[in-house]
């Protein structure tokens, strides 16, 4: 999960939704330029049409994104490497749910608006969709298992698979939570020069929000009870893997956030300017 990436491999942004993976596809298409990007859309459907394209078509982009589950680099005939990045799952549901109050073109806005669902109700996954039932271990796993799993009834063989994935395919798995740490592991194992510059893509969605019942986050644990399993799992290895980088890590880590506040300010101050 933390190594030294393939140079010559096709790059693939497996992002799952609502883990910053906005903010890492912009970092992404600013190094491999939008011409060398393919976005895979139109979900299963897209991902089942995807290796019926022709070779060429699918061995030319140099880097892959999109909200594609694990298995992509199966239909691409050249060396793959993945990336991603994983959030603790009662944080993820909730913004998940703001999204999709926030955002009408999402295909359950007008079902959840309509029905004025509770973030409570909306954890309980009464639409029966894959992204609210262990959506992050889903993705993981291995396509076709991920696919024969129904909604509400996943079994535990998701686990392994996922982890077996991870280790085996991923040069950097990131956390949300310590997105600046991660952006210093991927501008090492892709061999980038200097930590690039950014800022959260979703910081104008962003508003500060009353803590939640521990009732309902209890709910939602209980729902995604495999993907609280599987992000322990990636905390704990980030945090072994971080610690054995030492002091001159957390050095280009503080000097990284540091660099990020600076561009953020002078970002403010030229809005102020222009107001």
């Amino acid at each position: 999960m933390f190594r030294t990436a393939n140079p010559d491999a096709t790059l693939i942004l497996l992002h799952i939704p609502k883990t910053a993976g906005t903010t890492l596809a912009i970092i992404l298409i600013g190094k491999y330029g939008q011409d060398a990007t393919r976005a895979v859309t139109g979900g299963y459907a897209g991902r089942e049409a995807f290796p019926r394209e022709p070779e060429a078509a699918r061995t030319s982009p140099r880097l892959y994104i999109g909200h594609q589950a694990f298995g992509l680099h199966e239909h691409i005939p050249r060396p793959c490497e993945y990336v991603t990045v994983v959030r603790d799952p009662v944080a993820r549901i909730v913004s998940h749910y703001h999204h999709v109050l926030n955002e009408e073109t999402h295909y359950l806005h007008k079902r959840v608006v309509e029905r004025r669902l509770t973030l409570e109700q909306y954890a309980e996954n009464p639409f029966k969709s894959h992204e609210l039932d262990n959506g992050q271990t889903r993705m993981l796993a291995s396509f076709a298992l991920n696919r024969s799993q129904p909604i509400g009834q996943s079994q535990r063989t998701l686990i392994p698979s996922a982890m077996e994935n991870l280790e085996r395919s991923f040069c950097c798995v990131g956390l949300t939570e310590r997105f600046d740490e991660t952006m210093v592991l991927l501008t090492d194992s892709l061999g980038w020069e200097r930590i690039p510059a950014y800022l959260p893509a979703r910081v104008s969605q962003s508003k500060p929000r009353e803590p939640i019942p521990q009732s309902v986050a209890d709910k939602i644990r209980e729902v995604n009870s495999m993907d609280v399993e599987l992000y322990e799992w990636v905390s704990r290895r980030f945090d072994e893997h971080v610690r054995s980088l030492g002091e001159t890590f957390q050095s280009r880590v503080r000097g990284a956030r540091d660099e990020n506040a600076r561009i953020a300010e002078q970002i403010r101050a030229q809005k102020a300017a222009q107001a």
